[in-house]
């Protein structure tokens, strides 16, 4: 069900933009689910350094955070994919978790941070055995809005044609990854499957390029108003250390 990534970790800096922090450890996961409705991941016991297990949907949005600034204790959770009332829900003192995460799509990413105290190989050793001792484990589960969903994997990239140019590429994984990951507002996916309808992007996971249109002159316009629109007054906010 998962695909883990970075498995020593690296340190946090303002260039690779993870976010504000002091230095940090951070370790990157994949989640989709095949046959599991579920994960219980596990939070270690840690010193007093501060941690975060911050979860994001397909679309990169952070829709849940595990802290110890927010006062979480170490222990397990359960992530489950919902189709409302999504985030962290704390349980009873008598459940087996600590809290439910609820995701909105069956595909997602979780960006482990553990504070590192001082660039030291001591730290790093503290802070690497600290990371052997998180798990996460899939549960399965008969029936659920997982039912039918493929598993993330490489095969959805193999469905799509050699011969796409990029524009092509990019509305094709479009089409076969938004079939199954809705967004996160879900008063928003109404008009959201109007407007790729009207893209040409169908909801049995198809793209067809509508009439009349140009994906390579698309394509150039979008990377044009990406890179202007970093410079938009307001857009983006000092936090100092480089950090924005």
């Amino acid at each position: 069900m998962t695909s883990r990534m970075g498995n020593a970790g690296h340190i946090s800096v303002p260039t690779v933009r993870t976010g504000p922090s002091q230095e940090a450890l951070t370790f990157a996961y994949l989640y989709g689910w095949p046959i599991y409705a579920y994960a219980l991941f596990e939070i270690p016991e840690f010193d007093d350094r501060y941690w975060l297990w911050p979860w994001y949907d397909m679309y990169g949005n952070n829709f849940a955070n595990v802290s110890s600034l927010q006062g979480f204790k170490p222990g397990k959770y359960l992530l489950r994919y919902a189709e409302d009332n999504f985030g962290v829900h704390l349980a009873s003192e008598q459940d087996e978790y600590r809290a439910y995460v609820n995701s909105p799509t069956p595909y997602g990413m979780l960006l482990n941070r553990i504070l590192v105290k001082h660039r030291t190989s001591e730290d790093l050793s503290i802070v690497h055995s600290q990371q052997g001792r998180m798990l996460f484990t899939p549960k399965a589960r008969g029936a659920g809005p997982h039912r039918g969903i493929p598993p993330l994997g490489l095969q959805i990239f193999l469905n799509l044609a050699d011969s796409l140019d990029i524009g092509q590429t990019i509305l094709s994984l479009t089409a076969l990854l938004s079939r199954y990951n809705p967004p996160e507002v879900v008063s928003d996916r109404a008009w959201i499957a109007v407007a790729l309808e009207k893209a040409g992007i169908s909801s049995d996971g198809t793209f067809t390029q509508p009439e009349g249109t140009d994906l390579s002159l698309d394509v150039a316009r979008a990377n044009t108003l990406a890179a202007t629109s970093r410079n938009v007054s307001g857009l983006s906010e000092s936090l100092c250390n480089s950090w924005t």
